[in-house]
């Protein structure tokens, strides 16, 4: 179909706009992605390591490294999560629940112990209405009974001992629907920690099923084999797994 004067007229305009702002963008997006690095640099290469990982880093470097784990943690948390009231725990810089749970979610409510992932969090993620964020000690929260749908533990359990991962659970528990579910993942353990503040690491995925079927009657659990390291999923629910979690 050939285009109106009128389509001409306005596919010229912005392709002249576009070649004057693109070699501005070109830079500018040199300079970011100079300013992320050396925000690596800083926060991950040299000690003290942060609590909280910054997932933009993920976001500006994929298309050089092709690691795809938080796009897959955030895609397996969206499956469960259409229409429901989200717990996120451990929330960290608050993009998962932000990018791939909030869009599908009816609330999430995001929790983490660092005030500068929750400060961080609040600044970056402002925009989505239905994301609220908190400063919590995920071991000591008054949640109402029943008040949630979903609870994500991602990358979480393994800043606990076990003795306070059992807490934690209880209280997820008291305060999931009947039918609720608790989704996460965690680092499985290798010949050394992954982060030096990890209280327990799961040497297997026997060793996390076992431990999940102390509080819930059905649990899924598998593991994503990676260059340097080993990533546990479960899913965990007191209803068979394929009715709690299908969208």
């Amino acid at each position: 179909m050939k285009p109106s004067l009128k389509q001409r007229i306005k596919k010229t305009a912005y392709t002249i706009a576009w070649l004057l702002v693109l070699p501005f963008a070109v830079f500018s997006k040199r300079i970011y992605k100079l300013g992320m690095n050396l925000q690596f640099l800083k926060d991950w290469r040299a000690y003290p390591n942060p609590e909280w990982f910054n997932h933009d880093l993920d976001l500006v470097f994929f298309q050089d490294n092709r690691q795809s784990q938080y796009f897959e943690r955030g895609i397996y948390a969206s499956e469960i999560v259409r229409n429901k009231r989200v717990l996120d725990l451990c929330c960290g810089d608050g993009s998962l629940a932000a990018l791939f749970v909030s869009p599908l979610a009816k609330s999430v409510y995001s929790v983490d112990y660092d005030p500068s992932a929750i400060a961080h969090a609040k600044k970056r993620w402002a925009r989505f209405g239905n994301c609220e964020f908190h400063v919590g000690d995920i071991r000591k929260l008054q949640l109402q009974p029943g008040s949630f749908d979903v609870c994500l533990l991602d990358k979480a359990m393994e800043y606990l001992t076990v003795a306070e991962m059992n807490q934690v659970l209880k209280l997820i528990k008291s305060s999931l629907a009947s039918d609720g579910v608790v989704h996460g993942s965690s680092t499985k353990k290798s010949n050394q920690k992954s982060h030096h503040e990890h209280e327990h690491e799961f040497q297997s995925l026997v060793e996390l099923k076992a431990f999940l079927e102390q509080h819930f009657k059905h649990v899924l659990a598998f593991e994503r084999v990676r260059q340097d390291h080993t990533t546990l999923y479960f899913r965990a629910s007191d209803q068979p797994i394929f009715q709690a979690w299908q969208v």
